[in-house]
């Protein structure tokens, strides 16, 4: 480090008449490059678990500029320290000492960072992301937080990022215009020649991204990918834990594991941005699993004098919160949220066993609400089963056209998985049988009806009787009931009415189960016209006799074929 600082002299006093302030820049870099590799090579950069008191290096960005920016070496132990930080979980708050600055903000207010660049220690807490709905981002606000520069700055000026809970999780993110055009606008810019990293106003952007996109936040500043196999941590090798004492720390408190990282390395946009930024990255794998993968892992930037940090930590299982506390607690040394001792539950304050009383009170009530809730639910679904009626097809249509058929009165029975699908039996009518169909097609080929004709002429021959068709179809079952018009074609029908077959839509079914429901159908007058119809029933008069709430907009019906 001296020959380094005396070549830097020499060569200032070599420009002494005849200054040249971009060359002074140039070989100041060179000799701050030099300090920093030398640094790397001896290993003398202390853990982050040590007090930022003990540390001979530049802890935060203040102390990075003037590293950066003065011909002197300075003791950065006797800077006054302030320092920024900042925590993206569950909670927006903000807390002021005359040390440091905390500002804790919720993903769903992620647009009320600013500049990140602003902090000096950030803990990304992905784990938040699992616990409740999770928001929908849009791409200004992702790339105002995960910005491959921005990050650089932070480490690359002595800053700490810590990354905690699962590094492959994926988000829904919608494209805005604005986002499109500063994309457009940098990657112009980009193409039409090098900005200079220092001098840049127009940080990269990510690409164009199609609305609602499930990505990974992290894609373009970290490879990962992920093991699912189960580990015994028991096993693991405690790599460097004299180094990473609380980082191990970190690790025992983790109550599940349900993955290990087989691969975790910078993104190679962010190894490019190294050689700009005259830092070298030194990357610690930490607790090696019997698998060859590890739980956790950290990134050292070493260079200009100064040092940073990112670290990827496992989630604990426990819930951000006690995550966030941790690492408040032992990284940062704020003593935030700290968990309450076992021994403070014996004491007792005014007050307390009321209020004690009224949440056990309220916490039974709660239990007595969502059961109601839950059998609530559970009757709301059975009552909405009948809109299958609607929208279904395959099994699922015929079950509840058989509910259906036997809600008004009729025994329907399965004769043969193979063949029809229901025999119909009536008191006082001819056995009749029944095909259900449904497709998302306008209409019926004619090959339905001479598949359910089929089944007729085989009942016949068979049981030597004579039996009524019933085709029961669902066509259009993706449009509104208003967009959907007869089964088949006028010809088709006339092939229905003279191998007495009676076409029914499963809308107009769901019509008759209503008025069924209501008290409002004639059952007996409803069954003898049923069996008289030859081609499409005409349930017209039913609909115009459906209550007003329960009429669906101008539903068609139309003649019968003639």
């Amino acid at each position: 480090m001296a020959q380094g600082v005396s070549t830097f002299g020499r060569a200032a006093a070599g420009l002494r008449h005849n200054r040249d302030p971009a060359r002074e820049r140039n070989l100041q870099d060179a000799s701050t490059r030099e300090q920093g590799k030398a640094s790397l090579s001896s290993n003398t950069h202390e853990p982050l678990t040590l007090k930022r008191r003990e540390r001979r290096v530049p802890t935060t960005r203040r102390e990075g500029k003037l590293a950066r920016n003065s011909w002197a070496i300075y003791d950065f132990n006797q800077v006054a320290e302030f320092e920024k930080y900042l925590v993206l979980s569950t909670e927006s708050s903000r807390l002021t000492r005359e040390e440091f600055l905390l500002d804790r903000v919720a993903w769903k207010d992620l647009g009320k960072i600013q500049n990140l660049c602003d902090y000096d220690r950030i803990v990304i807490n992905l784990t938040a992301l699992t616990e409740g709905p999770v928001p929908l981002f849009d791409d200004l606000q992702i790339d105002q937080v995960f910005d491959l520069k921005s990050w650089m700055h932070i480490v690359a000026s002595g800053g700490d990022i810590f990354i905690v809970g699962d590094p492959a999780i994926t988000i829904r993110v919608v494209e805005t215009a604005e986002g499109n055009r500063r994309k457009t606008l940098a990657q112009s810019i980009d193409c039409a020649e090098p900005v200079p990293v220092f001098r840049s106003s127009i940080p990269r952007r990510m690409p164009p991204l199609p609305d609602g996109q499930q990505i990974n936040p992290l894609q373009k500043l970290l490879s990962v990918e992920k093991d699912l196999r189960p580990l015994d941590y028991r096993r693991i090798s405690r790599v460097g834990e004299d180094r990473f004492e609380t980082v191990y720390k970190y690790l025992d408190e983790v109550s599940v594991w349900n993955y290990s990282l087989s691969r975790c390395a910078l993104a190679d946009s962010w190894k490019e941005l190294l050689e700009d930024y005259c830092v070298q990255c030194d990357g610690s794998e930490l607790a090696a699993t019997s698998y060859a993968t590890i739980l956790a892992a950290q990134y050292t930037f070493l260079g200009r004098g100064f040092t940073g940090s990112l670290t990827l930590l496992p989630s604990l299982g426990e819930g951000s919160d006690a995550e966030d506390a941790f690492i408040l607690r032992e990284f940062f040394e704020i003593a935030a949220n700290l968990p309450e001792p076992d021994w403070v539950q014996s004491l007792l304050l005014p007050g307390q066993a009321e209020v004690e009383k009224e949440i056990t009170t309220k916490r039974d009530e709660m239990v007595q609400i969502e059961r109601a809730i839950s059998e609530a639910r559970a009757q709301l679904l059975a009552c909405k089963r009948w809109y299958r009626l609607l929208y279904d097809d395959g099994n699922s249509l015929e079950a509840i056209v058989k509910e259906s058929f036997e809600l008004l009165g009729a025994s329907v029975i399965k004769k043969s998985k193979e063949k029809d699908d229901y025999r119909i039996n009536l008191s006082g009518f001819p056995k009749s049988v029944m095909e259900v169909k449904g497709t998302h097609n306008p209409q019926f080929s004619k090959g339905a009806l001479r598949q359910l004709a089929g089944w007729m002429d085989e009942a016949n021959a068979l049981e030597n009787i004579v039996v009524k068709g019933i085709f029961l179809g669902n066509s259009g079952r993706n449009h509104e009931l208003q967009n959907r018009g007869n089964l088949f074609e006028k010809n088709n029908e006339h092939y229905a009415i003279i191998k007495d077959i009676v076409i029914v839509r499963s809308m107009d079914l769901f019509c008759l189960v209503v008025l069924k429901q209501l008290g409002l159908l004639d059952v007996a007058a409803l069954w003898k016209e049923f069996y008289g119809c030859k081609g499409r029933l005409d349930c017209s008069k039913y609909w115009a006799a459906l209550p007003t709430e329960y009429q669906p907009l101008s539903v068609p019906s139309g003649k019968a074929a003639r």
